[in-house]
């Protein structure tokens, strides 16, 4: 907070750690908290020895069900666990559920983030240059390529969005190419493949209330699959 001159994140991803998620909830008690998906996978492994199992629960963690739809599937894994540790991690995990369940986490924006890797994956990086054997005065020379190869990166990623225009699919392409002046090149791929997924909407209804409306949309034949986008102030 104070190299950001006392601006708090609007979202945050940790570990799990528990002192890290008290912390955050005393000091950046508006912001969006949300963990890591690898490490909550990871722990499934550990606690979840059934293959079937593991898949049904990794499905939570990353297909953005509807609500009513997750809880439908959280209460057959619930009824699936076979020992006293299963049900109680389980039962841990649901309480945590709004921390990591997509399905909880469709309205809150993370920049398309979903994991805290990026530390891991800079040493993963740098150990690829950084070998067994290697020698201590071999080191910064080995870290500045590194360093260049990285460099090289970012200045193909500014080319590309300075002399390239995106490759646009039939689908809502207005909203793409207003979405392609905004974004880089990069972020604008991620933003791309959102719209293509509402392109796949449908739309059944609208419901006004409260001086604001709701749109109710569906996944084209998939009509119980149903999803509620607010327009306007709602009050309650």
């Amino acid at each position: 907070m104070t190299s950001m001159k006392d601006n708090k994140p609007i979202s945050i991803l940790t570990d799990g750690d528990e002192a890290m998620h008290k912390a955050i909830d005393d000091v950046f008690d508006i912001s969006n908290h949300r963990l890591c998906s690898w490490h909550v996978s990871r722990n499934a492994c550990n606690n979840l020895k059934d293959d079937e199992f593991l898949r049904n629960f990794q499905a939570c963690i990353w297909e953005p069900f509807a609500l009513d739809e997750f809880e439908k599937k959280w209460e057959v894994l619930r009824e699936r666990a076979s020992t006293p540790k299963q049900k109680e991690w389980l039962k841990m995990m649901y309480a945590k559920r709004d921390s990591w369940v997509e399905s909880c986490l469709r309205e809150k924006n993370f920049g398309g983030m979903c994991t805290a890797q990026r530390m891991k994956s800079m040493n993963k990086y740098l150990k690829d240059y950084l070998r067994k054997g290697v020698k201590l005065f071999e080191c910064i020379p080995a870290i500045d390529r590194a360093m260049l190869r990285l460099r090289n990166t970012t200045a193909k990623d500014g080319f590309n969005e300075k002399y390239s225009t995106p490759i646009f699919k039939i689908a809502l392409t207005k909203l793409k190419q207003q979405a392609s002046l905004i974004y880089t090149h990069r972020c604008f791929v991620l933003i791309r493949h959102e719209i293509e997924s509402c392109s796949a909407l449908t739309y059944d209804k609208v419901m006004y209330n409260f001086g604001g409306r709701v749109y109710v949309l569906s996944k084209y034949g998939e009509s119980h699959n149903m999803v509620f986008t607010t327009v306007g102030k709602i009050c309650g």
